[in-house]
């Protein structure tokens, strides 16, 4: 057989497709897959991220806000294939009115503390940390979209509709 002569390549039915991609955090379990930016760890609607199960995405956004402003990622490492623990800090708003220098904006912080397991679907467990020596008041939002997208489906074209 020639070279040229390559007989055709089959359609791939794989229960789960993946392609590795440096700027993502894989955690997955059976048909269940977590993907997130490697910057922060949260989704923020690209078009490969999100909580997949099988080939349907479920969430496209799932971050947090403290006063509004995401918090910075300190650590979100895998901790094994299934789960992912993540460290974020975030100033309290009237450190940076004192203008403190930088080493005690850390020591006046609240920590985030996110632990990530996937199975057959999504746990996560949300921590607080006061490292403050006073008490500290703000509001924690979790920001949320759902789309359903299938990706075995074409994504539809301008002025094209399916009956």
């Amino acid at each position: 057989m020639e070279p040229t002569d390559m007989p055709p390549e089959l359609p791939d039915h794989s229960l789960v497709r993946l392609r590795a991609r440096p700027e993502t955090i894989y955690v997955s379990k059976g048909r269940t897959v977590l993907a997130t930016g490697r910057r922060d760890g949260f989704l923020d609607q690209g078009p490969d991220q999100g909580l997949f199960v099988h080939r349907t995405r479920l969430l496209s956004r799932h971050r947090y806000l403290i006063d509004g402003h995401p918090p910075q990622a300190v650590s979100i490492p895998n901790v094994a294939q299934h789960s992912w623990l993540g460290y974020y800090i975030a100033p309290v708003p009237k450190a940076f009115s004192r203008h403190l220098a930088i080493s005690d904006i850390a020591q006046q912080t609240i920590e985030l503390r996110l632990s990530r397991y996937v199975g057959e679907g999504l746990h996560e467990d949300v921590d607080l940390a006061n490292f403050t020596q006073e008490n500290v008041g703000f509001t924690l939002e979790l920001d949320l979209d759902a789309d359903f997208a299938d990706r075995t489906k074409p994504a539809p074209t301008a002025g094209r509709t399916d009956s």
